[in-house]
């Protein structure tokens, strides 16, 4: 009777978090401002030209609002690599922002909230692509293409983890956070793909006797950019799948028990060697 008991307080809270999960309707390239996705856009058809790929994110039209770790070594996910399942025209489009490297993408996070009052705990990744000659439209920038190379990241310095750096003004009133990435200011002129990524480790610890450990909630956002300036470095080297494993040391981590064992690993490669942000 006890386990079916905490069976479906976990399904009570599954259902409440991913009905609640967050929506990013607008981005912010180099001081100026993009439509994003909300649930009110995902159903229009024919889709708008946005600079944000269409993905899961908080719409229950979108299963739930988000991608779960099982997906991370599936092949066919086209969710956890940066696009939505389907052709081209439905997951992403051609258009991108223009941005000087160097020069900062702001992200906000909007209605992350549910009535448990939880927000995500874990750390913040970012990557980027560079797209091929023909542009960022149409292209998967998936397994077996290794095109993705590490940024930035955060983990859980002094006691403090990553994502609740940026919902530092969060209120279930305002549940807004905001993210803010640098483009190297070394990288090759050309068109990329943005990936800033969060990963929530919270949920995961709730039910650990129901398997949930090692796998996190995860939500990337993704934003295609024509990025100008004198760089000269090409970065590349990792795939999508594969910058994250089921049993990488910064996945299968329990955020009750694990912190007072180890020092927190962050998933992924390491940030990619000889960038500058100056």
């Amino acid at each position: 009777m006890l386990l079916l008991e905490v069976f479906l307080i976990a399904i009570v809270v599954y259902n409440d978090h991913a009905a609640a999960s967050p929506d990013v309707p607008q981005v912010g390239v180099a001081g100026k401002w993009y439509p994003g996705w909300t649930d009110a856009d995902i159903p229009t058809q024919p889709k708008p030209e946005r600079i944000m790929r269409q993905i899961p994110l908080g719409s229950a039209v979108e299963y739930g609002g988000y991608v779960n770790a099982s997906y991370m070594n599936s092949l066919p996910s086209d969710e956890y690599v940066c696009t939505k399942t389907g052709s081209p025209q439905v997951y992403n489009t051609s258009a991108t922002a223009p941005i000087r490297a160097g020069d900062t993408v702001t992200i906000p996070w909007h209605g992350w909230a549910d009535r448990f009052g939880t927000l995500p705990q874990g750390p913040i990744l970012n990557y980027m692509a560079k797209c091929p000659k023909s542009g960022c439209g149409g292209w998967k920038a998936a397994y077996p293409e290794t095109p993705w190379f590490k940024i930035s990241h955060d983990g859980y310095t002094d006691k403090v983890w990553a994502t609740n750096k940026i919902f530092r003004n969060h209120t279930l009133e305002n549940p807004t956070a905001v993210a803010t990435i640098q483009i190297p200011s070394n990288i090759v002129p050309g068109d990329y793909i943005l990936r800033h990524e969060m990963i929530d480790l919270f949920h995961q610890a709730w039910y650990p006797t129901l398997g949930y450990i090692g796998n996190p909630d995860l939500f990337p956002v993704c934003i295609q950019l024509t990025v100008s300036g004198n760089g000269t470095l090409e970065a590349s080297g990792s795939s999508i799948p594969g910058i994250h494993h089921n049993n990488d040391p910064g996945i299968l981590f329990d955020i009750w028990v694990d912190l007072d064992k180890r020092p927190y690993v962050i998933p992924g490669p390491p940030v990619y060697p000889g960038l500058r942000f100056d």
